[in-house]
């Protein structure tokens, strides 16, 4: 049998994987990346761990326990019931906001609690990742809502937080530069006259530092998560 210590520590790190907004405003950075899941799979997924994380500790009668150990019992038996109040309520039908706050503390989180174990680019990565990532989260929010459900008071409440999250984001400052495979201007004609197949895209293709590009009104700046060298940068390369 686990003791209570090691209990918790698995307890806990299903919490955290499971909210890793909460993990990261902790000081947890192992899901600085990721979302929460609102769909209902992911709150399926919640659910059994509060079913089973409840059934782990309730295994532990408190006159086993130390003063501290009991507590931490107390404080997340009470946190589970708070969820399972939440739930039974219908909580994630009811509430715009909640789906707002977990967009923008997921990216507030990353910025006023960075990890400063992790390189600067890892660092940029996962907020790419969470910017990335607030889409699919709106598309859950959107599946979940029910307004039958909804309390005029809670739209109120969420309105202002658009306002402020869309405010938020605006203001994120871009890099100057990023990493990428690219061509140059200069070497506009350097395949003039030299046959196809002696064409070398290793000798047009650069990959290096360049400046992020002004965009115009009608433009946006697109997060790309993943990035391979495939037949369209080689077609480039060779024109």
């Amino acid at each position: 049998m686990s003791t209570f210590a090691q209990t918790l520590d698995q307890i806990l790190d299903t919490y955290w994987r499971l909210h890793p907004i909460e993990a990261t405003h902790t000081g947890i950075h192992t899901h600085d990346a990721a979302m929460p899941d609102w769909s209902a799979a992911g709150q399926q997924a919640r659910r059994d761990w509060q079913s089973h994380a409840s059934a782990q500790l309730t295994r532990f009668a408190d006159a086993d326990l130390s003063h501290d150990e009991r507590l931490d019992k107390q404080v997340l038996l009470a946190q589970m019931a708070l969820f399972q109040i939440y739930d039974e309520w219908g909580y994630a039908k009811r509430a715009p906001a909640l789906y707002i706050e977990q967009a923008l503390n997921g990216l507030h989180f990353l910025l006023a609690r960075p990890d400063q174990t992790a390189p600067q680019a890892v660092r940029d990565a996962n907020l790419l990742a969470r910017l990335s990532a607030i889409p699919p989260l709106l598309q859950q929010a959107q599946a979940n809502l029910d307004p039958a459900l909804i309390p005029p008071e809670f739209i109120e409440i969420a309105l202002p937080n658009v306002k402020g999250a869309v405010g938020f984001i605006a203001s994120l400052e871009l890099p100057e530069s990023f990493r990428a495979a690219h061509t140059l201007r200069s070497e506009e004609g350097l395949w003039e006259g030299v046959a196809s197949e002696d064409k070398d895209p290793r000798k047009s293709l650069h990959v290096g530092e360049i400046a992020t590009p002004e965009i115009a009104p009608d433009e946006v700046y697109v997060a790309v998560m993943a990035s391979a060298i495939n037949f369209n940068t080689v077609w480039t390369s060779i024109f």
